[in-house]
């Protein structure tokens, strides 16, 4: 794990075998790699800000980046929210597009909006063959039908946490961005195989699970002994 950023100066980004513009790399060492940390007497503000509940990376504050950065950023929206648009200075950028793409020509102020969602819930209104018996045990159970949800340290969406999301989520921790429980449940998911599912029977944080101990975990809720990530 390697830290960068020296306060009084302009931010390049990582370049070499680590790559992006957070303070924090991480790099494999299965052979032989060189890593530069790169920065700049010139360079531009990115003011990052957010309204709604989702997160950000890189997350809200203030950054001091070189002239000619090229930053990505990336919207997640929390459970129950909708990612809704980029405002600000965007320049070329898709609005309505979770990944923003930014060249650092000038001061730079953008805002992430996120919505709460409006979905309603199936069965509103008269219910196809109301009257009907049916036999016990038909019908829709309460988990058919809910969509599954990422972790928001789940950057590409993949139901997988490697230690580049969940080093990431925890540094959005220390800056106020994003809440400690879910931090440690990025890093409980990590550190156990990487590989999770939702379960949209339990609330968040514990929603996300590990795939092997999905069935285990909800079992040993019921007897009392919850799992504390």
């Amino acid at each position: 794990m390697l830290q960068g950023v020296t306060p009084g100066s302009y931010w390049g980004g990582w370049s070499g075998d680590a790559s992006g513009y957070e303070s924090l790399a991480v790099v494999t060492m299965d052979q032989d790699r060189t890593v530069a940390a790169n920065f700049s007497d010139s360079g531009y503000d990115l003011f990052i800000d957010r309204v709604g509940e989702g997160t950000t990376n890189l997350p809200p504050g203030t950054y001091a980046l070189a002239e000619d950065a090229t930053p990505v950023l990336t919207a997640t929206p929390d459970m129950g929210w909708l990612f809704e648009e980029w405002q600000g200075d965007i320049g070329d950028g898709d609005p309505s597009s979770s990944t923003l793409n930014l060249l650092m020509d000038r001061d730079r102020s953008i805002t992430a909006v996120f919505v709460e969602s409006d979905i309603e819930g199936e069965g509103e209104g008269e219910p196809e063959g109301e009257g009907e018996i049916q036999p016990e045990g038909e019908g829709e159970t309460p988990a058919e039908g809910e969509t599954p949800i990422p972790h928001p340290a789940d950057l590409n969406l993949d139901y997988r946490i490697v230690i580049a999301e969940a080093i990431a989520y925890l540094a959005g921790w220390q800056q106020g961005a994003n809440p400690l429980a879910y931090a440690i449940r990025a890093a409980y998911l990590w550190q156990n195989g990487e590989n999770y599912v939702y379960d949209a029977a339990q609330e968040p944080p514990l929603c996300w699970m590990l795939p092997e101990s999905a069935e285990g975990e909800e079992n040993s809720d019921r007897l009392g002994f919850k799992q504390q990530y």
